[in-house]
């Protein structure tokens, strides 16, 4: 081909290769600017946009010098992986995640940070609902805040639970009772709220219903209070004593569904008894009061620790050979009372083979031991048995036995003398003596 400089100018083929010449140094300033794979310019050059122009007229990419900002107008869709500023954001298309403060996302979104708030999500017009939306083939959730606060929510009768260390610690079922599980280590459930009450240990019936011990403490007076409006009362403890207050009240103590004790405002203890009879004493009651079988003696001089009523059986015996006796009649009653017996009798004999001194035996508690500590014994009834002329029959309880001496004295007085057994006779007699 000639050279340019050889053709004449204004000769149409000297205007064709001044055109040619013209397009290739334009496209030498086009590949200086944007680089070119053959100059090798490619990895350190830029495309430039005038400031608020767009690429070949195309509004949907806007630069804006003076906010360094390239303005995508409109969906685009970006091939491969996103990221930006390293790991501010990364789209990894590899696995399907997305990631926020991370370059290796190992969730499907994964947001990491140093501190400080992680995500937001903000109502910024109201007080309407703000919430994360969860869901699975099961159900959904909801957790948000709206103008009453923050909240868990569930549109379905899907419970909601709280699990730690792989174990379910709480839940609110869809008709709202709650339990509480696997309690400090211990299996099951420890808890249950329904519309019954509070159960502890057992699904609750009542208001509140404890299976085992319940303890209030921890305080220096530590208290329960009862109240129902109008009246209040409570049980407390101080170290001292267990109290229970009841006001003006009464306290009743019930078994059974009927009261059996009360504890009336005065201080006055009334057993089976529903009204206090104003001229008794403090302790009123309805029936007797019963010991035990067996005495549980007290030292104490105030104490009554015994009280007995019974039979026995008396028995005339010689002091020299006690032998035996027919009897006509063998009766004898007692009453005991602490330390003091009253006892009475009736012996009807018509034969005997005892010898010496007559004595009555078989008193039901072994008398006092004390020496002289002699009781007496009265007779109110005696017939045809042998005294001496005009001697009155008397007799006394020995000390440290269970038997009663018979004696007589004159009428007009002197000295007393044993009696001696008589093989038939009839006497009542009665006493008191202690034990």
């Amino acid at each position: 081909m000639s050279s340019l400089s050889t053709l004449p100018k204004g000769d149409s083929a000297w205007l064709l290769r001044k055109s040619i010449q013209r397009v290739m140094q334009q496209v030498s300033v086009l590949e200086t600017n944007i680089g070119s794979s053959t100059t090798g310019n490619s990895a350190n050059t830029q495309i430039i946009f005038n400031d608020a122009g767009t690429l070949r007229g195309d509004a949907q990419f806007t630069w804006n010098k003076t906010l360094n900002r390239l303005t995508v107008d409109g969906d685009e869709t970006i091939s491969g992986d996103l990221t930006v500023a390293t790991s501010v954001l990364k789209v990894d298309t590899i696995n399907d995640r997305v990631g926020i403060g991370t370059a290796s996302p190992a969730t499907i979104l994964d947001i990491q940070s140093a501190g400080g708030l992680f995500a937001r999500i903000q109502n910024t017009t109201s007080t309407a609902d703000a919430y994360l939306l969860v869901k699975n083939t099961t159900g959904e959730g909801f957790f948000g805040i709206n103008a009453l606060g923050p909240y868990i929510y569930t549109a379905s009768a899907l419970p909601i639970v709280f699990t730690t260390a792989t174990f379910e610690r709480y839940r609110i079922a869809g008709d709202g009772v709650a339990t509480w599980s696997n309690v400090g280590g211990v299996a099951g459930t420890a808890m249950t709220l329904n519309s019954s009450g509070l159960g502890v240990g057992v699904v609750p019936s009542y208001k509140l219903d404890v299976a085992g011990i319940v303890r209030i403490g921890g305080g220096v007076n530590p208290s329960m209070r009862l109240e129902t409006g109008t009246n209040t009362g409570f049980i407390d403890y101080n170290n001292t004593r267990l109290a229970l207050h009841a006001g003006s009240l009464p306290i009743d103590f019930v078994a059974g569904n009927t009261t059996k004790m009360t504890l009336d405002a005065s201080g006055n203890l009334l057993v089976g008894v529903t009204s206090a009879n104003a001229n008794g004493g403090v302790l009123q009651l309805k029936s007797g009061i019963t010991f035990p079988a067996t005495q549980v003696a007290s030292s104490d001089a105030n104490t009554l620790d015994d009280y007995e009523e019974g039979t026995w059986t008396p028995v005339i015996k010689g002091a020299s050979t006690a032998g035996t006796g027919t009897y006509i009649v063998q009766v004898g009653t007692y009453t005991k009372v602490g330390r003091v017996v009253y006892f009475q009798g009736r012996l009807a004999w018509n034969a005997h083979t005892g010898t010496g001194d007559m004595q009555i035996g078989g008193i039901p508690f072994t008398s006092l031991s004390t020496t002289n500590s002699n009781s007496p014994c009265n007779f109110g009834y005696i017939n045809n048995l042998s005294l001496s002329a005009s001697s009155v029959l008397t007799g006394f309880v020995f000390p440290n036995t269970n038997d009663i001496g018979l004696y007589q004295y004159p009428a007009g007085g002197g000295a007393a003398t044993t009696v001696t057994i008589d093989t038939s006779a009839d006497i009542i007699f009665s006493g008191t003596y202690f034990v």
